[in-house]
C-alpha cells in the first residue's frame, strides 16, 4: 500500500511539471552501509558477553519539486540491518514486512518576493550548532518533525516561528498520547548578523508532555542566546539556555545549559577546545525546597553523537548521569592533506555536574557519595571524499570508564578491558534527475 501511495505522489509531480513549464525538478538518492565492531559501545565491557559485528543501512529516495506558487518536499526512507529479514525458509531469504518510511513530505508556500514563507508537513529543523533541534543525522533513522514554520529571511536578519501538535491517531473525542513522546514544541527563534565577524540568535521554545489519563499538558519553557564569532583563522561560540515550567512528570523545572568553545586554523591544522555544563540534581543538597524542583536540563531534540563523545554513552543525559547532569571538557585537532583527505582526534574528559549518593551506602546512617569523574574518551577519524557524491567515513573510538560510570551504566561483571568502537560508513549521493535551469 505504501508503495502504490509514493508511486501516486510521484506522477502527480510530473503532472504538475508538465502544467507549469517553469517548475523544476531534481531527484536524488542516498545510499548509506555502515559496518560497525561493537565492543564497549554505550555500555562498559561486561565479562559474559562477546562483541557485536553488523552492518546497517539507509536508503532515500528525495524528490524535490519547484515552481513560482509553491515547493515540495518528498523523501521515502529505508533502514534496516543487514540479514535482518524475518520471511525465510530453509531453502532461503525472502524478505520482511514493508519497513518504508515517509520522511519528509512538505510543502512551502511564498507569500511574496521579500523573504516570507510557511513551509508545512514532515520536515527536518536544525538551528545553530543543533544543541535543542536536530536532524540526528548520525543516526540511521535521523529525526523529522510534523510542523508548520512561518520564516522570514533577509540578507542579515532571520524570524522562525514554528508550532506542532501531535496525537497518535484520528479520535471522535480528545485522546490520551503516549507518555513518553513530545506532545506538542514550538518555538520563535531570531538571527542577526551583525557584521562581518559577529552574529547572535535568540530562541524561545515551549514543549509538552501529557500527563497520564488526562488531557493536561506539561509545558516545559526554554529561553537562550548563541553568539558566534569568526575571522580568517579564529572561530568561537558561547551558548546560555535557562528552563523553567514543568517536567515530563509534573515538576516544576530549575535547570540550565552553558557551553563555550574556541577553534584556531594554521596551515593545515585546526585546534579547538571548549566545555559544556548540563546542569543536574544535586542529591546531596538537604535543602527541602531544592528537590521540589527538577535541575536536570532537558536537551530535547538536539544532537547526541557530535557532542560527549561518539562512543554515545551520554546519548540520554538522565539514566546515563542519574540526573546529576554532565560537564564535558574536550580538544579537538583536526588535520586536512587535501580537499579528499581529512583526519581528526578528539578526547573528552566526563564528569557529573553535581554529587550523587553511592547506592551502597543506602540505608546507613552516614551518606556515601561517588567522585564525579565519568571517564575518558579518545575518538580517532578519517573522512575520503572521492568525489563531491561520493564519500567514505572510518573511526576508532575508545573510553576508559571509571568505577562511577559503572554504577550509572548498572555494569556488574567487568571484562577490565578498555571499551572500544570502530566503523567503516560509505554514503552515496548521486543525482538520479535533474531539469534544473
Amino acid at each position: 500500500m505504501k508503495k502504490i501511495i509514493f508511486v501516486n505522489l510521484f506522477m502527480l509531480v510530473l503532472l504538475l511539471i508538465t502544467y507549469d513549464s517553469q517548475a523544476q525538478l531534481i531527484v536524488t538518492a542516498e545510499i548509506r552501509p555502515r559496518l560497525e565492531y561493537r565492543n564497549g559501545y554505550r555500555i562498559p565491557i561486561e565479562t559474559s558477553k562477546d562483541f557485536a559485528l553488523f552492518v546497517s543501512q539507509r536508503t532515500r529516495l528525495n524528490l524535490l519539486y519547484s515552481s513560482n506558487f509553491f515547493n515540495i518536499g518528498i523523501s521515502v526512507q529505508d533502514v534496516r540491518v543487514w540479514g535482518d529479514e524475518t520471511l525465510v525458509s530453509p531453502t532461503g531469504v525472502f524478505g520482511d514486512p514493508a519497513s518504508l518510511d515517509l520522511k519528509e513530505a512538505w510543502i512551502e508556500i511564498p507569500f511574496s518576493n521579500k523573504g516570507l514563507s510557511v513551509k508545512m508537513g514532515r520536515q527536518f529543523l536544525s538551528y545553530d550548532d543543533e544543541r535543542l533541534l536536530a536532524k540526528r543525522n548520525w543516526n540511521q533513522l535521523s529525526i523529522a518533525y510534523d510542523a508548520v514554520l512561518f520564516s522570514t529571511i533577509k540578507s542579515n536578519w532571520q524570524l522562525d516561528i514554528c508550532g506542532s501538535y501531535n496525537n497518535s491517531k484520528e479520535d471522535i473525542f480528545a485522546s490520551e498520547y503516549p507518555f513518553d513522546r513530545m506532545k506538542t514544541l514550538s518555538f520563535i527563534y531570531y538571527k542577526q548578523r551583525l557584521d562581518d565577524h559577529f552574529n547572535f540568535s535568540v530562541i524561545t521554545l515551549a514543549s509538552g508532555y501529557q500527563k497520564r489519563n488526562t488531557q493536561t499538558i506539561y509545558m516545559r519553557g526554554t529561553y537562550g542566546l548563541n553568539i558566534f564569532f569568526k575571522e580568517k583563522h579564529l572561530e568561537a561560540s558561547g551558548t546560555g539556555y535557562y528552563q523553567n515550567g514543568k517536567s515530563q512528570y509534573g515538576q516544576g523545572v530549575n535547570a540550565f545549559f552553558l557551553s563555550a568553545k574556541a577553534f584556531y586554523k594554521f596551515s593545515k591544522f585546526k585546534l579547538g577546545a571548549g566545555i559544556d555544563y548540563i546542569s543536574g540534581q544535586d542529591t546531596t543538597n538537604n535543602n527541602s525546597s531544592y528537590h521540589e524542583k527538577d535541575h536536570l536540563f532537558d536537551i530535547l531534540y538536539g544532537a547526541r553523537h557530535k557532542y560527549y563523545g561518539y562512543m554515545d554513552y551520554f546519548s540520554y543525559i538522565p539514566s546515563s548521569t542519574a540526573n546529576a547532569g554532565l560537564i564535558d571538557i574536550y580538544l579537538k585537532l583536526s588535520y586536512t592533506l587535501s580537499d579528499k583527505h581529512n583526519f581528526g582526534i578528539d578526547y573528552h574528559y566526563l564528569s557529573l555536574a553535581h554529587m550523587i549518593a553511592d547506592p551502597a551506602s543506602a540505608g546507613s546512617p552516614t551518606l556515601q557519595t561517588l567522585e564525579r569523574a565519568l571517564g575518558s574518551e579518545v575518538d580517532i577519524s578519517y573522512q575520503y571524499t572521492i568525489r563531491k557524491d561520493i564519500n567514505v567515513q572510518a573511526g576508532f573510538s575508545f573510553f576508559l570508564p571509571t568505577s562511577t560510570l559503572e554504577v550509572m551504566k548498572q555494569v556488574n561483571d567487568l571484562s577490565g578491558q578498555l571499551s572500544h568502537w570502530a566503523y567503516v560508513m560509505v554514503t552515496v549521493k548521486p543525482t538520479l534527475f535533474s531539469n534544473e535551469k
